[in-house]
């Protein structure tokens, strides 16, 4: 069973990720269980980079969080992901949130133009789009992973009959979310 798992924390930039997205999450990850390294795994970007830890690494960073178990296959996405591993983090997503902020106030639509893009570096929900689009999950390819926020891509995925929420966490015995 794989998993598209959603947290947050207290630290500055989890909440100011929170407050400019309207969101109850600043984190996304891909969560699955692994024969070769035993235990559950995380596929992440964080400022480390696209990575694959622990669970419970990213359970202390992200200690409120909610799981929905994919119903298809993401084979096709762990392809393109193992790609990626130690890609860079994309810090342009902060200029990209600074733009969103502006244009909420404005409405300016030119704004849009002016949004950075860089297909090799990837936020958490850039990745966890990626990883999605790239197993062909019906309708991700309308999502543009660039612009996709953790609130964006949670929407999609409760609303999408390709996954449905899971107690997963609370198995593990340490969910707070």
């Amino acid at each position: 069973m794989i998993y598209v798992c959603f947290g947050t924390n207290q630290k500055f930039h989890s909440r100011l990720i929170r407050l400019v997205t309207k969101s109850k999450w600043s984190h996304v990850w891909i969560e699955y269980p692994s024969k070769t390294w035993g235990g559950w795994w995380g596929a992440d970007s964080s400022p480390h980079g696209v990575t694959k830890r622990p669970a419970e690494i990213i359970h202390k960073e992200y200690p409120k969080r909610i799981c929905y178990k994919c119903e298809a296959s993401l084979e096709g996405g762990f392809r393109w992901a193992r790609k990626h591993i130690n890609s860079k983090y994309d810090y342009a997503a902060f200029w990209n949130l600074f733009l969103y902020l502006l244009l909420k106030f404005t409405q300016w639509k030119f704004l849009w133009k002016i949004v950075a893009r860089n297909s090799s570096k990837f936020t958490c929900s850039e990745f966890a789009t990626g990883v999605l689009q790239a197993s062909n999950i019906t309708f991700s390819e309308r999502l543009d992973a660039e612009l996709t926020t953790p609130a964006m891509l949670q929407y999609f995925i409760s609303t999408s009959d390709k996954f449905c929420y899971s107690k997963h966490l609370e198995r593990l015995g340490d969910n707070k979310g």
